[in-house]
């Protein structure tokens, strides 16, 4: 990495809390102008999946992924150890497909809204040396043929049957996918596999978790440079631009946003306007909420992986909430967050509330 062998005072940003320009239009974070980045992350660890073992095995029995059926029920927890397991069951279950296991790189699409499946299928991707490719509805059917087969596609996590036959419409155009895994355990899944025929396997996500239990594999931690995600954006023109995200650069960025945001207070979260565009999974008004071990609680409209990585690092609870926006209300009632991360739109409807 380059050096800064001019005086620093010289190389100002131009917006508060943006990159310095070095000599030969290189830039570096304003909080690190010496190009000197301490690693606190604790020796040994290489990718994603090693940080994750680590607040599985820190945190322990505490309670740590949380839903509850409707506004009004209680929560029902999990604790680290049990999301833990359940990661690996998927994993191993994931690997006894034949589409990934004669391949050496294997991206795996997860298509619906924030659940606690959605979060273990994307665990168990960095856990066993397997790619995430977030799918989400406002891309439209073009996006969805374009990215399934740019990225390869064998495996689709869905979150319903409905979403699924999405898909299976446009099969024949399609043809890397051969695996159709469906997050709601009790959707009638009949017809779906009447449409898919012999050419598609239909399973239910508990299916995955049986198939890891009885052919159970030790996990796979990825090199530094191994991708762990790819994120398709919009873009501003054409088809969506997949942005490639290694497990090096999330480290990176892991560690630098627990620098700037302090060791006391590694619940905050702020200059996330600076990967924001690149990490974000989803781009639709989708919930997280988020509760440390002081009991302080971030909610966030928005789904964002470095996030979620961030705060399973600092072995927090995690809420997923998936309704509208309006609904926020009883949420607010039922965690009390003290901080609100949330975009635009979201601003909106909760000055309403």
């Amino acid at each position: 990495m380059a050096k800064n062998t001019s005086n620093s005072d010289s190389y100002k940003p131009s917006i508060q809390n943006y990159s310095y320009t070095l000599e030969g239009n290189i830039h570096v974070n304003p909080s690190f102008k010496d190009c000197v980045l301490p690693n606190i992350l604790g020796d040994g660890s290489t990718c994603v999946h090693d940080l994750f073992k680590q607040a599985m095995e820190l945190g322990g029995d505490r309670p740590f992924l949380g839903t509850h059926s409707t506004p009004s029920a209680p929560y029902v927890w999990r604790s680290f150890k049990e999301v833990y397991a359940s990661v690996k069951k998927f994993g191993s279950g994931l690997r006894t497909f034949q589409t990934i296991s004669s391949r050496p790189f294997c991206c795996i699409g997860v298509y619906g809204k924030n659940r606690p499946e959605w979060l273990i299928t994307q665990y168990a991707c960095f856990s066993y040396k397997l790619v995430t490719v977030p799918l989400f509805d406002t891309l439209g059917e073009e996006a969805l043929l374009y990215i399934c087969n740019q990225a390869e596609l064998s495996v689709v996590v869905c979150d319903t049957a409905a979403q699924a036959l999405k898909l299976l419409s446009l099969a024949e155009t399609v043809p890397f996918v051969k695996h159709l895994i469906i997050m709601n355990n009790n959707d009638d899944l009949s017809a779906l596999k009447e449409k898919a025929g012999e050419a598609i396997q239909v399973l239910t996500f508990e299916d995955v978790i049986a198939l890891g239990e009885k052919t159970p594999l030790e996990t796979m931690p990825s090199n530094p440079d191994d991708l762990a995600l790819v994120c398709y954006t919009s873009g501003t023109t054409g088809l969506p631009k997949g942005v490639v995200v290694s497990n090096r650069m999330m480290l990176a960025s892991l560690n630098n946003n627990i620098l700037n945001s302090g060791k006391g207070h590694l619940f905050v979260v702020r200059n996330t306007k600076q990967l924001g565009h690149i990490i974000r999974s989803e781009v639709e008004s989708r919930f997280i909420v988020v509760q440390n071990r002081t009991k302080k609680v971030v909610l966030m409209a928005e789904r964002s992986v470095f996030t979620e990585i961030l705060f399973c690092y600092n072995r927090s609870d995690i809420v997923m909430f998936w309704s509208l926006p309006n609904k926020l209300a009883k949420t607010f009632g039922a965690i009390e967050p003290p901080l609100f991360l949330k975009i635009t739109k979201v601003v909106r409807v909760t000055r309403e509330i």
